[in-house]
């Protein structure tokens, strides 16, 4: 019995069976990174701790409603600066996409 064509016209290929399929890999999970560096040091019999804390979350909220304010001003302050404006976020965009 022939096997069934394919719109190419070619013989339709069987289904490998399920040993040859490759294996899923398990999904690692994202390393949660340590919120402070801690340095410790003894020089001359003096004991020496730097801790040092890294930026909260907040702080990258206040940046981009900042940036989001600014942007906000322009276009209100200097109307005829915001199509030059526009442009140019385009044109980085478009740079950036290129350049992956």
């Amino acid at each position: 019995m022939p096997k069934p064509r394919t719109r190419s016209g070619g013989p339709k290929r069987s289904p490998p069976p399920d040993d040859t399929k490759p294996k899923p890999k398990p999904k690692t999970r994202p390393r949660k990174r340590p919120r402070n560096l801690q340095f410790e040091a003894t020089v001359q019999d003096e004991h020496l701790r730097l801790q040092v804390t890294a930026p909260t979350r907040w702080i990258y909220v206040v940046v981009v409603f900042l940036g989001c304010a600014f942007f906000t001003a322009v276009a209100l302050l200097f109307p005829e600066w915001w199509p030059a404006i526009q442009t140019a976020i385009a044109l980085m965009t478009k740079l950036l996409a290129a350049w992956k």
